[in-house]
């Protein structure tokens, strides 16, 4: 599976927002395969999406 630039995973402010943080991958534990990749929320976006 590849990540796109396009990809939006974080719902900021009512916003889809790609992630500034660092990148994970979740894996099917049966298979082993890669279900998704993206990058975290940063510590600044996770703040942000916290305000009100």
């Amino acid at each position: 599976m590849s990540h796109t630039n396009e990809q939006k995973v974080q719902f900021i402010n009512g916003n889809w927002q790609e992630g500034l943080g660092h990148e994970i991958t979740s894996l099917n534990p049966a298979r082993n395969e890669v279900i998704w990749q993206g990058k975290t929320a940063s510590a600044e976006q996770v703040k942000k999406a916290s305000q009100k």
